[in-house]
């Protein structure tokens, strides 16, 4: 039961600090920020966390694994029919998705100055790629990464979700002839 508390108080944690830098920016945030947000002690965020540093990191491994679910690939290959029901899943994606999606952006922005961060992005491609019961080739996660990022900031400058789906059904169609 302490375990699933513990469990419970990491994640109520994360969820706040993805809250505060969505809301605040990544420079904003503070750790009396986060003990306020969270409603939560010192001695119970230094339980979960070693520092505010592991806690962003923490933050980033959320949100990236997150992204590897959500928008998982479903085979070996990509299919236009998997790509295109991505496409559809950004453009009318919730406010929860917005948030993830604008954090991640954040983070890694972050990443080319924050070397921890950048380490985390790269272990968590290998993680991912390694954890996975198939095999997925490097050349098409990169892809998707490409695919998937890039369109995410076009649908913050496009405010045109016809288009854009058009747009995202096109460049899929012409990229997996």
């Amino acid at each position: 039961m302490k375990y699933k508390k513990s469990k419970e108080t990491q994640a109520h944690i994360i969820s706040m600090a993805i809250d505060m830098i969505y809301a605040e920016g990544l420079e904003k945030i503070s750790l009396n920020k986060i003990l306020k947000a969270a409603e939560t002690s010192k001695g119970s965020f230094y339980h979960q966390f070693n520092s505010l540093d592991e806690l962003i990191n923490q933050v980033f491994k959320t949100i990236t694994t997150y992204f590897f679910e959500e928008f998982s690939l479903s085979s070996t290959k990509m299919s236009k029919k998997s790509l295109k029901l991505i496409g559809k899943k950004i453009i009318y994606g919730n406010e929860n998705q917005d948030k993830i999606s604008a954090v991640l952006f954040i983070l890694i922005s972050r990443s080319f100055s924050n070397n921890d961060l950048k380490k985390e992005l790269i272990e968590f491609r290998k993680r991912s790629l390694s954890e996975r019961n198939e095999t997925i080739e490097e050349t098409y996660v990169m892809l998707y990464d490409i695919l998937v990022i890039g369109f995410l900031a076009q649908c913050q400058v496009v405010d045109n979700p016809v288009l854009l789906l058009d747009l995202w059904e096109e460049l899929v169609d012409q990229l997996l002839l």
